[in-house]
């Protein structure tokens, strides 16, 4: 685990005394990836008051370091004291592996490695299980407004909202328009998280019909071992 703030405070406090953010990508978006952050923290309101900001990071094996530096020439002397970079690398399990390799058939490697954190968002749990409520973003955006403010609005999700989610999520199957979330905000432990947390765009750019019960059977699959 790599902190920017005081590692004995952060133990100390209990999940929900943080805002918790996420990302998972590779080293060609390092830099959109110090932008979307600095849009975050120029854009909170009280930065100093309140719960700290934690930013949880998903990366490839052997880029730990790189970002650990990146992060600390960017952040580590303005904002040690009120925010927290956790960073863990991420290598999919065979069965996602298996699934990616064969659905997209990238030739490069690193076309395959971003596809690969493309979908490491679903085990952000896995990751870093203190994590309960959390929002995750891709590194193409940049937040305007108090993030802490959407965060509050997690208090307002109920199982309705969640079932909402989960028809929407289906129906984007058979759709012949292909969508991508690049925003999600959700509660990990609940029952329907994964409706929130699995990414929409799991067909890609093309979404032949001959894929449908090939990409259900991966999904019972994922949710067996998201819940693990």
């Amino acid at each position: 685990e790599v902190m920017l703030a005081r590692t004995a405070t952060d133990r100390c406090r209990p999940t929900f005394m943080f805002v918790d953010i996420a990302f998972s990508l590779n080293r060609k978006l390092q830099v959109p990836l110090l932008v979307v952050i600095n849009s975050i923290l120029h854009n909170v309101s009280t930065l100093n008051e309140g719960p700290p900001l934690r930013f949880n990071i998903l990366v490839p094996p052997g880029d730990r370091p790189l970002f650990t530096q990146k992060l600390r020439e960017a952040f580590a002397k303005d904002y040690s004291e009120s925010v927290v970079f956790r960073i863990e690398e991420f290598t999919p399990p065979d069965f996602l592996k298996h699934y990616l390799d064969n659905r997209f058939k990238e030739r490069e490697g690193d076309r395959r490695i971003s596809r690969y954190m493309q979908y490491a968002r679903l085990f952000l749990k896995h990751r870093f299980p203190d994590v309960t409520r959390v929002i995750y973003l891709d590194c193409d955006t940049l937040v305007l407004g108090d993030v802490r403010s959407l965060f509050a609005l997690g208090e307002q999700f109920t199982p309705q909202q969640y079932l909402r989610l989960h028809s929407l999520f289906l129906l984007s199957f058979i759709s012949p328009i292909p969508s991508n979330f690049g925003t999600t905000f959700a509660d990990l432990p609940a029952p329907l998280t994964v409706v929130c947390c699995l990414p929409i765009s799991l067909f890609g750019p093309r979404k032949p019909t001959n894929h449908f019960v090939t990409t259900l059977t991966w999904m019972l699959k994922m949710t067996t071992s998201y819940f693990a």
